[in-house]
């Protein structure tokens, strides 16, 4: 559905897609990782460039999640205030640190919280010795929403 760059002198991307329920209603989920940086400014102008290009490609009235690695922690971060303006929420902003599940037009059945780390680490065998694997440096999210 959509995938396209964020900036010309940084290749960054997202994924959307938009899933049919079989009651026949829409969302369109949208995975994307933000630039990480220091500079916080940057990071929010890329929500804000991106941000409405996902949304106008949405008819007004679908639910909408996006998700992913925004780099971005807390209420204070401009780029947490962009996703807001845009007519976005999140009911846990200032728990979660940088990975984030924005929303709109859904009701919130489990707001978004983190997963214990054990449940992204794989027990593996190499070598005849047995190790743990972390499968990702980011903490897992979980969330549970309905069509209002």
């Amino acid at each position: 559905f959509l995938a396209f760059s964020l900036a010309k002198e940084v290749r960054r991307r997202l994924v959307a897609v938009r899933v049919r329920h079989p009651s026949g209603q829409t969302v369109t989920a949208v995975s994307m990782h933000c630039h990480n940086s220091l500079v916080w400014e940057l990071i929010a102008r890329e929500v804000r460039r991106v941000v409405p290009m996902v949304l106008e490609r949405v008819p007004p009235d679908e639910p909408v999640l996006i998700a992913g690695d925004l780099n971005a922690a807390g209420r204070r971060h401009p780029a947490i205030a962009a996703l807001q303006a845009s007519g976005l929420d999140e009911a846990t902003i200032d728990e979660l640190v940088l990975d984030h599940v924005f929303h709109r037009h859904l009701e919130v059945v489990t707001p978004p919280r983190t997963l214990p780390t054990d449940l992204r680490e794989l027990l593996i065998t190499h070598k005849g010795n047995e190790r743990r694997v972390l499968l990702s440096d980011h903490d897992l999210v979980e969330a549970v929403y309905r069509f209002m």
